[in-house]
């Protein structure tokens, strides 16, 4: 099996991409991994290089042999990628307490999963998502397009119908959680 796979993760500076990356080590995914890139935008450039050294702390913990890097530069990092993962909008930023501030000032449920904030979310994601795509045809045209950012339900719509790329998939944790419901 090809060992030299390469992952980028847009959205690199989340709180959650250290527990991205323990499930892949947890699940053994990283036996095919060779690098791994975290991407975010110049305005979080330092809590991108406080996950980065949080993750590497990781690998090391668990003796895995994998080149991670940190990076705004986000064409830089996609250049010949074989997954790139979209993690953007899982941090709270201004627009967003603007959003439900708003919402609330007029008594309408704010979720990030569905209700009118997850629209105004998608909003912001979905031209930045398409940014991506671009890029990719541009330099990774062979990679999977795996989003993990919600609200993935209109996210995926949006993608499916009116981006050109062919290896998309859209993963929710709401089916996981509805089974834990059920479960109790």
């Amino acid at each position: 099996m090809n060992q030299n796979k390469k992952i980028v993760i847009i959205g690199g500076a989340s709180p959650y991409i250290p527990q991205l990356i323990h499930k892949m080590i947890e699940h053994k995914l990283q036996e095919n991994i060779s690098e791994i890139w975290l991407v975010d935008e110049e305005d979080s450039h330092d809590h991108l290089l406080s996950v980065h050294d949080f993750v590497n702390k990781l690998l090391k913990y668990h003796k895995v042999d994998i080149k991670l890097y940190a990076s705004t530069e986000t064409l830089e990092a996609l250049k010949d990628a074989n997954y790139v993962i979209s993690y953007i909008g899982s941090t709270v930023n201004h627009f967003d307490i603007n959003d439900e501030k708003l919402l609330c000032e007029n008594e309408k449920y704010a979720s990030d999963l569905y209700g009118m904030k997850s629209i105004f979310k998608a909003i912001k994601i979905v031209p930045k998502l398409y940014e991506i795509i671009d890029q990719m045809n541009e330099v990774c045209d062979q990679a999977w397009f795996i989003n993990l950012s919600q609200p993935m339900g209109i996210i995926s719509e949006a993608i499916f119908r009116y981006a050109e790329i062919e290896k998309y998939i859209g993963i929710s944790n709401v089916p996981d959680d509805i089974n834990h419901c059920f479960a109790k």
